[in-house]
């Protein structure tokens, strides 16, 4: 999300995008944030909170990148996400 962030534009037509996206994944039951009336701003508040992925991003996914970034920049996108609104 970090690397796409700043590319994406938050048009009616990103969110339409990401309301199809939801409702095909609701059929799974492991895609959470994807079930009716998860709120998915509440999910990634927990996930930033509780440190959800830290230990994945810096053991895993932080070998993947071309850049060093650190887990608290990656949040700061998280955040910025969850204060859009577009959830």
């Amino acid at each position: 999300m970090y690397k796409i962030h700043p590319y994406i534009n938050f048009s009616k037509p990103f969110i339409a995008l990401i309301n199809d996206v939801r409702r095909i994944r609701s059929s799974n039951k492991m895609c959470l944030s994807a079930q009716h009336g998860a709120n998915v701003s509440q999910i990634i508040q927990n996930i930033i909170e509780n440190d959800t992925y830290k230990r994945d991003y810096n053991e895993i996914t932080k070998d993947l990148l071309y850049e060093d970034i650190g887990y608290e920049e990656v949040l700061g996108t998280l955040i910025e996400i969850t204060n859009s609104g577009i959830f």
